[in-house]
């Protein structure tokens, strides 16, 4: 077995008697130019279990996030069955898994806004498992949600306003809302540098609702920044996309890394912008941790390939 991937098929990929769906996913067999070479070893056999848990104290102590054995259960459905996951400072970490798998229960939980069955969560240090959503978002914790949650009737530079505001805790958001705060000189310059960065300047005094969806990605994406994170979760932010915004949006990604040196924990069904931004994969089925290691050896490994992708690429890649 490979010493850099584990794979487990602990539980069916596919439920007994049901016909396999298409995979939403396709690779080619090239690796992508941003990631590092992979290794020669060769692939581990489908079976081998991933061990629950097993966040050693080194990981734990580096870690800018550990997220141990999380389990969530909705009435009789698993959505997640005792996850664990690290994120190192500066680094960019993937999950994917098709819809239903459990990433964005996951997510949920490692935010706030759903709190797991079991385990713990571990963020810069402490424990974060009983603080409410926006106590983890003022230690540093960002997010953007696969459905734009922006607000219609304000600005671009508005919104970027508001989320350091809101971050800092320095006036109430309702006072924001109905323009009766009053911004920094500091928080002016960060928002200019923010509608700079992600080319948005020409758009910064119009109302969200006029912007395409592609801008409107980047506003969410701008929002975020705009709280100066430590850890970015990105939830499918190239949903609803086309190819070339698509593109445009990793490559602001990753100007964003090089510039800020912000962690990035990206869940995403498109794996050619996951393979541009991230250098570790986390594989979920079911609401189960089915493979993990670097990004070339998962992708490339033919058991993982035939287990959850449903086939071993030809060579002929497509989006």
């Amino acid at each position: 077995m490979s010493k850099n991937v584990a794979v487990s098929t602990q539980g069916p990929l596919r439920s007994a008697g049901m016909p396999d769906p298409p995979s939403p996913y396709s690779i080619s067999s090239t690796s992508s130019e941003s990631s590092a070479p992979s290794t020669s070893v060769p692939g581990p056999s489908v079976g081998g279990p991933v061990e629950k848990g097993s966040v050693t104290d080194r990981r734990r102590a580096e870690s800018l996030l550990v997220a141990e054995n999380i389990s969530k259960r909705f009435g009789g459905i698993a959505a997640l069955s005792e996850m664990s996951l690290t994120v190192d400072r500066g680094e960019a970490v993937g999950v994917v898994g098709p819809n239903g798998a459990g990433k964005t229960t996951l997510f949920n939980c490692l935010l706030g806004i759903e709190i797991p069955d079991t385990g713990r969560i571990i963020f810069d240090g402490k424990r974060i498992d009983n603080l409410p959503v926006y106590k983890r978002a003022r230690m540093g914790i960002a997010r953007t949600f696969q459905r734009l949650e922006l607000f219609s009737e304000m600005t671009v530079r508005e919104h970027l306003l508001l989320a350091q505001r809101s971050a800092r805790g320095r006036v109430s958001l309702l006072a924001d809302l109905i323009n009766h705060g009053s911004a920094s000189k500091a928080e002016e310059e960060l928002a200019d540098h923010l509608l700079a960065l992600l080319k948005l300047e020409d758009v910064a005094d119009t109302a969200v609702d006029g912007l395409s969806l592609g801008h409107g990605r980047l506003v969410e994406l701008g929002r975020a920044l705009a709280m100066s994170p430590k850890l970015l979760m990105l939830d499918e932010p190239s949903s609803g996309l086309d190819y070339n915004e698509t593109k445009a949006l990793t490559k602001v990604l990753e100007q964003v890394r090089e510039e800020q040196g912000v962690a990035v924990l990206l869940v995403e069904h498109d794996l050619e912008m996951v393979s541009e931004v991230v250098s570790r994969l986390y594989v979920l089925d079911f609401g189960r941790l089915i493979a993990e290691g670097m990004l070339d050896d998962v992708l490339s490994d033919t058991g993982v390939r035939q287990a959850y992708l449903g086939q071993v690429a030809s060579g002929e890649g497509q989006r």
